[in-house]
């Protein structure tokens, strides 16, 4: 699945990684794994997410983890959040999950093995393959991230709507 995370943010330019996020609910750990795995060389990352939800523009656990990830890969990351009620045109949507879903179109969900299954015998028209495993790693819920952590971060606010889109710079820190 991390795989998939980063070949499809490459292929698709700005914005891929956030909305697979965004439609899969995959952690930004694992994103961050796709992204060392794939040993792109990039210097920098723009991420597009939703405004809402784990990854919203205010969500602060989601600023802490970037920072981390930025730092362990060396990555300027730039985040651009879309507007509210925007998601309905990103192009994960269009270019990969409606042919997830004929793929599995008439077959009974018994497992999460078999939907892992089904999805990873997934090819969009344009060649790409779907790659995808299981995470069974277990997330801890209720984290709450606090002042002095947040202070620590090296985030840079856009000129235009810098409540949605910031620069995490990547640098050596103890988080």
């Amino acid at each position: 699945m991390r795989l998939l995370l980063a070949s499809e943010a490459k292929l698709i330019g700005w914005g891929g990684i956030s909305a697979v996020n965004r439609e899969t609910g995959v952690s930004c750990s694992i994103i961050a794994d796709g992204i060392r795995e794939l040993k792109t060389g990039a210097q920098k990352l723009m991420i597009t997410a939703d405004g809402e939800g784990s990854n919203g523009s205010r969500v602060e656990l989601w600023k802490l983890e970037l920072q981390k990830f930025a730092n362990e890969a060396g990555l300027d990351i730039t985040v651009c959040h879309l507007p509210p009620g925007t998601s309905k045109w990103n192009k994960i949507e269009h270019r990969l999950f409606s042919f997830i879903s004929q793929n599995w179109r008439g077959k009974p969900l018994t497992s999460l093995a078999v939907i892992v299954s089904l999805i990873a015998a997934t090819t969009a028209r344009t060649g790409l393959k779907v790659k995808c495993a299981i995470d069974n790693s277990l997330y801890p819920k209720g984290i709450k991230v606090n002042k002095e952590e947040m202070n620590k971060l090296a985030i840079e606010l856009s000129d235009f709507h810098g409540e949605w889109n910031y620069t995490i710079r990547a640098k050596p820190m103890l988080i």
